[in-house]
């Protein structure tokens, strides 16, 4: 099982800062204007889409298995 502390070291690299920016603008396009909106990010890491979704109006709260979150 990955910890928080993963997600971040994967996107403190080139790769992944290049695949999270892309992975991010897909999901978040295709889910159009969240203004308003609840949001639940179910195996939320370290809260990268809560924290974004909320930045773009949502009310978002991550939930994770793991005890670090």
């Amino acid at each position: 099982m990955s910890e928080p502390a993963d997600y971040g070291r994967w996107r403190e690299s080139r790769l992944g800062s290049l695949t999270e920016f892309i992975e991010q603008r897909a999901i978040l396009r295709s889910c159009g204007s969240l203004s308003g909106l609840r949001v639940l990010d179910l195996g939320c890491g370290d809260d990268t889409y809560a924290i974004r979704a909320a930045e773009e109006g949502a009310v978002a709260v991550g939930l994770d298995i793991s005890p670090a979150c």
